[in-house]
């Protein structure tokens, strides 16, 4: 009915594939197996290391928060891509809405 707000949904309904081939990628380059990409509230999308990988993380991801047991850290294509999927969310709704 409408191709813009198809065009979101399919960003926004790809999310999870999208983060599961960044995350599946990074862990091949880094040699981390326990490579987790994870969401929240605070920092968005970010790369979670244990401490025992972290000698391996590359120079280009920008550490964030340091845990007990773990170093949580940012990409420019996270960031990137959040914003994109944050906007898709944002625009469904607003569309949603104007439609009712």
């Amino acid at each position: 009915m409408n191709a813009d707000l198809d065009e979101l949904r399919a960003i926004s309904g790809s999310g999870k594939n999208y983060l599961l081939q960044v995350q599946m990628r990074e862990s091949r380059r880094t040699g981390i197996p326990s490579l987790k990409v994870a969401f929240n509230n605070v920092f968005g999308y970010y790369l979670e290391v244990t401490n025992s990988h972290k000698d391996k993380v590359p120079n280009d991801w920008i550490r964030k928060q340091t845990l007990t047991n773990a170093e949580r850290y940012i990409t420019p294509e996270l960031k990137t891509y959040e914003e994109k999927i944050l906007g898709a969310e944002e625009k469904i709704s607003a569309i949603g809405n104007a439609l009712v």
